[in-house]
């Protein structure tokens, strides 16, 4: 969720319809009350979002997956301009399976979104992030601690375009799950 006043907040995540598939929801409070919004679908298996960032009533990114086929899943950018969501072209890394879990704007043409790549039908083995300038989205170096077994990123926050943190876990070779922590300077 994100708010950019009182009266100006949006929530993004998804629901699971009739025919056991999810769908990307998404609402905004208008400082009375909250009220759906028409989002895009484009996986034809399901979708979901699994967080927004706004910088305007007018300006809101939310991410997360589109679910190809039974074990393929893709990274999902919407975009909010005050009238309609539209989806936005991604990079994924190979694999079957990448998923956006976390999203943060600066300004209206900086954001950064965080979430983790599979190369085979595992759990998520590498943390993954990528940068739009306002037009396009960019892949973006993502370090992985020594003999790690995974290293998704769940979260981002972002003071400037290019200075952001993200969070996350990792999995070290012993299999203890330890918290991670990385930053992006310009």
């Amino acid at each position: 969720m994100s708010c950019t006043s009182a009266s100006a907040c949006t929530a993004a995540g998804g629901y699971e319809n009739s025919s056991d598939a999810y769908r990307t929801l998404a609402e905004r409070w208008n400082g009375t009350s909250w009220k759906i919004q028409s989002t895009t679908n484009p996986g034809p298996e399901s979708d979901y979002l699994y967080g927004a960032s706004c910088t305007s009533a007018s300006a809101c990114t939310a991410v997360g997956y589109q679910q190809l086929n039974t074990s393929a899943k893709v990274t999902l950018a919407e975009r909010w301009n005050g009238t309609t969501w539209t989806t936005q072209t991604t990079p994924n890394p190979a694999g079957p399976t990448d998923v956006f879990s976390g999203v943060s704007c600066a300004s209206a043409t900086a954001c950064t979104a965080v979430g983790s790549y599979a190369e085979s039908n595992a759990e998520p083995t590498g943390p993954f992030a990528e940068g739009w300038n306002g037009t396009t989205w960019t892949v973006q170096t993502t370090p992985s601690p020594a003999g790690t077994d995974e290293s998704p990123l769940n979260g981002v926050s972002c003071t400037a375009a290019s200075t952001c943190t993200a969070v996350g876990e990792y999995q070290n070779s012993s299999g203890t799950y330890l918290t991670l922590a990385e930053r992006e300077t310009a």
